[in-house]
């Protein structure tokens, strides 16, 4: 399997297929509704130009409210919202050669899951000392005690001093030529693309004090990833023997150009200006 999807998948590999134009005229639409305003739809629409030119669009959206409760902020988390669609062209080029075009766009931009603070026994870390005094002049409470407060909200309460939130936008086109050069023998060609902008905010203590995030947007220094992706593959695949060999064999070339920077903050010392003392910065 690494042969035909890639190094990291020797072990094993879910393949999820598009479903390709064709030559009929055909639709689906698809809703769901639920508690907590959900509200799903799926489009999809296939439709035929001319016998060898067929064209096939689809669309989805998902949104659902949150239902964990930040009794810091009054917010609502863990929340459902994501768009995305697929534009498709196929082309009959002639009785041995298929081109297929694919156009996709994804966006997600949702709250993210509360968590609960969890106190490892027997573990003291260097900070300790340093941060007790600031969290029982600001709180009145050791860390041990807001740790506490987290493990005692309901199931579905949580504590964060930072609004956490996670924003993706995945856009990307690609075109495949396969040419049957004859009845044992197929030559493919894949081109792609594909641009990713993203960024989250994780508060990784899950008290209400500031003490451990990371972030990609709350900080100044802080930058979201931005992504492009670029391949192309050729694949020869053949039979031998009558049918008793399959084989396959090709070229891939990847490359990938990204922009990013992420920054660790370690307080609480660090609430004010969030300066380079308490942060951890990785390019």
């Amino acid at each position: 399997q690494g042969t035909l999807f890639g190094k990291n998948t020797t072990g094993g590999a879910v393949l999820f297929k598009t479903n390709r134009p064709q030559e009929k005229f055909e639709g689906k639409v698809m809703a769901r509704a639920g508690n907590y305003d959900r509200s799903d739809v799926e489009v999809v629409v296939n439709v035929p130009l001319t016998d060898t030119l067929f064209t096939r669009f689809s669309g989805a959206v998902v949104k659902r409210d949150g239902y964990m409760k930040n009794v810091v902020d009054g917010k609502k988390y863990t929340d459902e919202n994501r768009t995305s669609g697929i534009a498709q062209l196929r082309w009959l080029a002639s009785d041995t050669v298929t081109v297929d075009l694919n156009v996709n766009y994804a966006e997600t931009d949702q709250m993210t899951r509360g968590q609960r603070c969890q106190i490892a026994p027997g573990v003291v870390g260097w900070q300790v000392a340093l941060r007790e005094p600031l969290f029982q002049g600001a709180f009145g409470k050791s860390g041990g005690e807001l740790c506490a407060e987290s493990q005692a909200l309901d199931s579905d309460e949580f504590m964060s001093d930072l609004v956490t939130t996670y924003y993706s936008e995945n856009t990307g086109a690609s075109g495949t030529v396969e040419w049957e050069i004859n009845d044992s023998l197929v030559f493919k060609s894949v081109t792609a693309w594909r641009n990713t902008e993203s960024r989250d905010d994780s508060d990784l203590d899950a008290i209400r004090a500031p003490l451990l995030a990371n972030t990609d947007s709350l900080h100044k220094d802080a930058k979201g990833r931005n992504t492009d992706q670029y391949s192309q593959e050729f694949q020869l695949l053949g039979e031998a023997l009558d049918g008793k060999i399959n084989w396959v064999t090709g070229l891939f070339y990847f490359e990938e150009e990204g922009d990013s920077r992420r920054v660790g903050l370690l307080g609480p010392w660090q609430v004010a200006n969030l300066g380079p003392a308490g942060q951890i910065i990785n390019y």
